[in-house]
């Protein structure tokens, strides 16, 4: 049985949204702590992505290695994570000029 909402303690009291262009080197999804996160980030791989995205930590790779490979987003595809530190999340592409937008609450 899912818990009801708890419409004034379930709401986020801010968000943060953005975009990164992505190529074949891993970089930080966001580079900075963001104030006021509580819930996570909503990340979703550009429709026009001719290869995939792979978000991980930062050891994350683009499919070449079991123990590193990040979760796969195909193009138009997404994924939100529950973390606060968003520092933590970093994202490497199988081709370069791919593009992910990304908001976090």
């Amino acid at each position: 049985m899912s818990k009801p909402v708890d419409i004034v303690h379930d709401l986020a009291p801010n968000f943060w949204h953005g975009s990164l262009a992505v190529g074949a080197a891993a970089v930080q999804l966001i580079p900075i702590a963001l104030p006021g996160i509580m819930k996570g980030v909503q990340i979703k791989a550009a429709f026009g992505n001719t290869d995939e995205l792979y978000v991980g930590k930062a050891e994350v790779t683009a499919a070449s290695a079991d123990v590193s490979d990040g979760m796969e987003l195909s193009a138009g595809e997404g994924v939100f994570i529950p973390i606060e530190d968003v520092t933590k999340i970093w994202i490497i592409a199988s081709a370069a000029a791919q593009e992910v937008y990304w908001m976090a609450v």
